[in-house]
């Protein structure tokens, strides 16, 4: 399992020397800037079916705000797939620990952490591996590639750490640009615009040069949102 230091009180990856989410909060965060900056729920109402990739489960508290804003949208999608990529789990008592200073994440995540103490693929640690997930009767699907994202696009054998069905949405989160380049490369994201459908839309906290042009590149519009305290500005686009 991956260590996470929480001796200042916020989440801290002693690999990456990052944090998990902004000092506004981890919900707010995910609100803002991914829910907000794929136009959610608004997007999937009406639909039959919506499909979400991110780069980076962390804390898994995007997955916990989506399933959230899911279950309180009587419009939403009847099923909801969350497909994401993580190459270093964290205990399920971390993820709960996160949790719960947003209370009404509290009762997703007891279910979320359950399944993952009992799925072999995270409890691992980072071997590769195939974690799947139901909850909801089955309408709210969780399947999270342990693996590199940063190594998919260049090794075939890694292929099945990139989703095969087109992204309604995209979620770009991981730490720094800086700090973890791969996740944030050219070949990764030209990998996530090949499988992101005509009109789906993509956010990220970052508004990096190199991100936007990679972005441009892949065939996405792209534009600065206002951002979340402390950040200025975060980056919502969509597929052409």
């Amino acid at each position: 399992m991956e260590g996470v230091d929480w001796s200042n009180g916020s989440p801290r990856s002693a690999r990456f020397g990052d944090v998990y989410h902004s000092r506004s909060g981890a919900l707010a965060q995910a609100d803002h800037v991914f829910l907000g900056g794929c136009d959610l729920p608004g997007a999937w109402q009406g639909k039959t079916s919506w499909r979400i990739v991110e780069t980076g489960f962390g804390l898994g508290l995007n997955f916990l705000a989506t399933w959230l804003a899911w279950r309180g949208d009587p419009k939403h999608p009847d099923r909801l797939v969350f497909e994401s990529i993580e190459a270093w789990p964290v205990a399920p008592a971390d993820l709960l620990r996160a949790a719960a200073s947003h209370p009404p994440l509290v009762p997703l995540a007891a279910e979320l952490a359950a399944g993952l103490a009992t799925a072999p693929a995270w409890q691992q640690g980072g071997d590769p591996g195939q974690v799947s997930l139901s909850f909801e009767a089955g309408r709210v699907r969780l399947e999270i590639t342990i693996g590199d994202a940063g190594a998919a696009p260049a090794e075939p054998a890694s292929a099945p750490a990139w989703p095969t069905q087109p992204a309604d949405s995209v979620y770009l989160d991981g730490f720094s640009p800086a700090l973890n380049p791969a996740i944030w490369s050219a070949p990764v994201l030209a990998a996530i615009a090949a499988r992101t459908r005509p009109g789906g839309r993509l956010a990220t906290w970052t508004v990096a040069a190199a991100v936007r042009r990679a972005l441009v590149a892949g065939g996405f519009a792209v534009e600065k949102r206002p951002g979340l305290p402390p950040k200025r500005h975060c980056l919502a686009a969509w597929k052409t």
